[in-house]
């Protein structure tokens, strides 16, 4: 009997808490202007028509010494403190990369690696299945969806990551599409999130924009971010901004130009920035520059966007800290990795709406099928 009243009230915890989530997101969704909601229906239908599109380019760097010396400092203590005697190679960004990038629905790859001939004599080759086979083969490849995120490693080979859903970086496909520092598209955080209008403004190069301000979702932390929406060409997110006021940074990501491809504006030049908030710091620590070139949409076969992994390749399962080693017939060979520490979580993973909602149907469903057996 004690059973039967424990089940009857976790189950009516679960039906509560799902219907207080949606109803939740409801009100906030229901909260928006006229104005407000106008301009989600134009984000809605500026997607219309466009299922994929690629590219390839370039990225280039420009780092302060400051910047530079700090991070060498800090590997020289990790790598004393660790009792290891190695040398410190080049940063990531020394060299230019040259680049690959695709996005159909929620599924986006990026490949990309060390540019190996002159940057004013190089030209972006064809954004088609042979340059992104050898960039997978010899760059590094990231492959982003809703929940998960891969990355491989093809200089060393053996390097595969499944991560959780908790990531915030900005794959390259989605500039323009995406809020930087979220993951998530204007839309969602404008229904989802409780961003919302604070002003419009004028921009040099896109006309009108329209200002959205609010909080970084899923933080512990209070991160402002503010983004600009250019309604004359596609509602696109030309600039964004994350300040971090207890390190005294700012994230900042810029469109710099966009090009329009079969009715459709995707970037054509991209600039990222960290930098200090502290206005007579005119110096950013580093100024990430991306240049697109050759554009296409919707001409993605999915093969193109599957990252198959090759014998002795490793796949990380960050949500439960579990490791597989692929033998040579594709087999998962379950890794003994409790050792081997893995990158904590800022929040735990239940904590995420999309763990929490999967956790309250699953409870639904468990307490409906008991009632049936009653």
């Amino acid at each position: 009997m004690k059973r039967c009243k424990t089940m009857q009230a976790f189950g009516l915890f679960g039906v509560t808490a799902l219907v207080s989530l949606c109803a939740a997101r409801s009100a906030m969704a229901q909260d928006l202007t006229e104005t407000e909601q106008r301009i989600v229906q134009e984000l809605e239908k500026s997607q219309q028509g466009l299922n994929s599109w690629k590219c390839t380019g370039v990225t280039t760097f420009q780092v302060s010494q400051q910047f530079r010396d700090k991070l060498l400092a800090g590997m020289k203590k990790m790598i004393a403190k660790n009792g290891q005697n190695e040398q410190i190679g080049e940063f990531n960004f020394d060299k230019p990369k040259v680049f690959f990038a695709a996005m159909q629905g929620e599924r986006m790859l990026y490949s990309e690696k060390n540019l190996t001939v002159s940057l004013a004599t190089f030209t972006p080759p064809a954004s088609d299945v042979k340059i992104l086979n050898n960039l997978v083969s010899t760059g590094q490849t990231h492959v982003h969806e809703r929940g998960r995120n891969y990355r491989v490693d093809g200089e060393r080979r053996g390097l595969t990551f499944s991560n959780a859903a908790s990531s915030y970086i900005l794959p390259v496909p989605s500039i323009g599409f995406y809020v930087p520092f979220t993951n998530l598209t204007p839309r969602e955080l404008i229904l989802n999130h409780g961003f919302r209008l604070v002003r419009e403004a004028t921009n040099q190069k896109f006309g009108k924009v329209l200002i959205f301000r609010g909080e970084r979702p899923l933080s512990e932390l209070s991160y402002p971010i503010t983004f600009h929406l250019a309604p004359e060409f596609g509602y696109r997110v030309v600039y964004s901004i994350l300040e971090n006021k207890k390190a005294h940074k700012q994230n900042v990501h810029l469109i710099k130009s966009l090009v329009n491809i079969q009715g459709h504006w995707l970037p054509e030049e991209s600039e990222d920035r960290n930098q200090s908030d502290d206005p007579s710091v005119t110096e950013p620590e580093l100024v990430t520059l991306r240049k697109f070139a050759n554009h296409s949409v919707n001409d993605i076969i999915d093969a193109m966007l599957e990252v198959k992994p090759a014998s002795g390749d490793h796949e990380w399962n960050e949500k439960d800290n579990t490791g597989y080693k692929f033998g040579a017939n594709g087999e998962k060979i379950f890794l003994d990795n409790s050792t081997v520490p893995r990158p904590r979580k800022i929040l735990p993973i239940w904590l995420y709406p999309a763990s929490i909602t999967t956790l309250l149907i699953l409870t639904i469903l468990a307490y409906i099928r008991w009632k049936r057996k009653q």
